[in-house]
């Protein structure tokens, strides 16, 4: 297994539309999408993070997101990423999910890593 090193910070967040996704690389990573009050989905693309961020925004991703899209609640959206190679997304999301506590809202999957990994 190789040692990777990646950087995501949270608090380095971009308002959740149009202009500033299509300002993301159109590469492998992982990103965090934010309401409000924090963390609320942990999302992974092997090929093209701005693609998956934009198909979250028009409604052809996550469904709670789509949702907060139908109600008008994107405008409190923001978002964060990282470039990371697609061989070592896997465990960095499980981690993050796990972390961030975001499996209680939209993030769905159960798999790996989670809360109880941390107990």
């Amino acid at each position: 297994m190789t040692a990777f090193t990646f950087r995501l910070d949270p608090s380095e967040r971009f308002p959740y539309d149009r202009d500033h996704v299509l300002e993301v690389p159109q590469t492998s990573g992982i990103y965090i999408i934010f309401d409000l009050v924090g963390p609320v989905y942990v999302g992974r693309s092997g090929v093209d993070i701005r693609r998956r961020l934009h198909n979250h925004l028009t409604g052809r991703g996550n469904k709670n997101i789509k949702l907060a899209r139908r109600i008008g609640a994107t405008q409190s959206l923001t978002f964060t990423y990282c470039c990371l190679p697609c061989s070592e997304q896997a465990d960095v999301e499980r981690l993050l999910i796990a972390a961030l506590g975001v499996a209680n809202f939209a993030n769905l999957r159960r798999e790996g890593l989670y809360d109880e990994d941390f107990t």
